[in-house]
């Protein structure tokens, strides 16, 4: 088999994924068109009351940005009744109740027996209850006709596109940030790619049963021009049966879960010390000691009897060298560079509910070191690539958006370092795969870089030892670098593959790679050739 010919099979599998789910789709569209047809016909000559379809603009589709539909409507029945025409409630509760199995007699009975002259009996039938109702031939039931949004496919993009209400109000996600557009029947299409999406929810879905995780999430950007591509937060629901998802799967982790980031933000470290001019990356670093910070004592977790480069600092990822480089560097710049960053600001997306960063009160010399290596702050993942992003795409502050744009034109980025400074951080973020924690994140014909993040969860105000929060970002390719990974995963635990081990090196980083190797293809980037 020729290389190329390999290459092409996960882009034909996430392909056929997509065109399955559209064939299905229109399917269903014509069995449903073709069976309510049928039934209006045969409703004619029924003593069923029917009204017309709903005379309002159908709600807007929502597309990603290969044109696979996300989200779309169609007309679907819906029952109602004037009680005041009753004649025998008793006798019609019991027949309705053998049409509609979930309804407990006395609540459909207390319906039928009211004072009023319209309440609702079921909304969106299905074509069997629809037929069974016009069998029934009640002239005091009535059919009219609703829009009702489907979302071809399923939990794919639950997160990111929201969901309707019965009445077809965007209550979350795109639906209901983009409400009024979708209501005129505006449509949208959006940066995803429902081919990234899959790969990625289905990689974090084994890594969730692979290491017993309570969650897992990932977002992948565009760092050139802040377009995000793909992003999934586990455990997630089905927005075509809502009724069956609880709060945990509707919480989105990646936008507005706030963690402490860990070792990651080392990646921010680092741009700070090469940016500041006082750091090379020869340049030897003392952790050979303990750093001591009023009464708090900051310890490596693999110690180092001899001084590491500036490199090193990262490869090993040592918490004494990220407290020493932040020291020598002051807290007053380091303040000023995160905020050139965007970590104190909350990161705005047009189309996602976003939260406010937890910072810390006042910026004393402890807090200086402990956020050095991703401690004693929170952020939502969503707004930790965002301020990472410019660490190696030379140095510009970009804004993710979702929504695709209509004109080609380059970005307008701000640059918030220099490019020097960045181009330094990508070889070190390569060494780190290559040399350090992340070298289960290796992709054979692939250059990456990146960083493994292990952070201890809080738990009634103190953190537990035993269950962690461990993180990935990884940025491909690292010679040219144009996107950046995030993947996480809550409370993974030790297994006989990790050596009893639970930190991101033997879980999250191999996740990482495994999802950058199947992702690789399909974004037409070539493996390196070993002439």
């Amino acid at each position: 088999m020729t290389e190329s010919r390999a290459l092409q099979f996960p882009l034909r599998r996430a392909r056929a994924r997509a065109g399955l789910l559209q064939a299905v789709l229109i399917m269903v569209f014509m069995l449903v068109s073709v069976r309510l047809g049928d039934l209006m016909l045969l409703g004619e000559d029924a003593n069923t009351h029917i009204t017309t379809a709903d005379p309002k603009a159908l709600r807007g589709r929502i597309y990603d940005r290969d044109g696979n539909i996300l989200a779309t409507t169609i007309t679907r029945p819906s029952l109602s009744v004037n009680p005041v025409k009753i004649k025998d409630p008793k006798t019609l509760t019991y027949k309705l109740i053998s049409i509609f199995k979930d309804y407990e007699f006395d609540a459909l009975y207390s319906k039928l027996t009211a004072q009023k002259r319209f309440t609702w009996i079921k909304r969106h039938l299905t074509p069997q209850e629809h037929q069974s109702i016009l069998d029934l031939g009640e002239p005091c039931l009535e059919i009219s006709f609703e829009q009702k949004r489907i979302y071809p496919m399923g939990e794919l993009f639950a997160h990111v596109i929201g969901f309707t209400n019965i009445d077809n109000k965007g209550l979350d996600g795109i639906e209901k940030r983009a409400e009024e557009a979708l209501t005129n029947g505006e449509e949208k299409k959006l940066t995803l790619s429902a081919s990234y999406q899959d790969v990625i929810r289905q990689s974090l879905l084994s890594a969730i049963e692979r290491y017993n995780a309570e969650g897992a999430g990932g977002v992948l950007v565009d760092v050139k021009t802040g377009e995000i591509l793909s992003l999934v937060s586990l455990p997630d629901f089905n927005p075509n049966e809502l009724k069956k998802s609880d709060a945990k799967q509707l919480f989105n982790t990646i936008t507005q879960g706030r963690y402490e980031p860990g070792s990651v933000f080392k990646i921010a470290t680092a741009a700070m010390g090469l940016e500041s001019g006082q750091f090379t990356p020869a340049h030897m670093v003392d952790v050979t000691k303990p750093f001591r910070i009023g009464k708090y004592t900051i310890k490596d977790y693999y110690p180092s009897s001899q001084p590491l480069s500036f490199t090193d600092v990262f490869v090993k990822s040592s918490n004494i060298g990220a407290a020493r480089i932040v020291k020598a560097v002051g807290k007053d710049y380091q303040q000023a560079f995160l905020k050139r960053l965007g970590v104190f600001d909350k990161i705005k997306v047009d189309g996602l509910d976003t939260v406010s960063p937890t910072l810390p009160k006042k910026w004393r010399d402890t807090t200086s070191t402990t956020v050095s290596y991703g401690y004693g702050f929170a952020l939502a993942p969503i707004h930790l690539l965002n301020v990472l992003a410019p660490t190696v795409n030379g140095g510009k502050k970009v804004e993710f958006f979702l929504e695709k744009k209509s004109t080609s034109e380059p970005t307008q980025c701000e640059s918030v370092f220099t490019e020097r400074a960045s181009s330094v951080v990508c070889n070190i973020l390569q060494n780190v795969v290559i040399n350090g924690s992340a070298r289960q994140a290796k992709v054979k014909g692939y250059l990456v870089g990146g960083k493994t993040g292990t952070t201890e969860v809080i738990a009634n105000k103190k953190y537990d030892k035993k269950n962690n929060i461990t993180s990935f970002v990884g940025v491909f390719p690292i010679n040219n670098p144009r996107y950046m990974l995030y993947i996480n995963l809550h409370k993974p635990k030790a297994t006989k593959d990790t050596y009893g081990k639970a930190s991101a090196g033997w879980n999250a980083a191999p996740v990482g790679g495994e999802i950058i190797q199947n992702l690789a293809p399909l974004m037409g980037l070539l493996p390196l050739r070993n002439d």
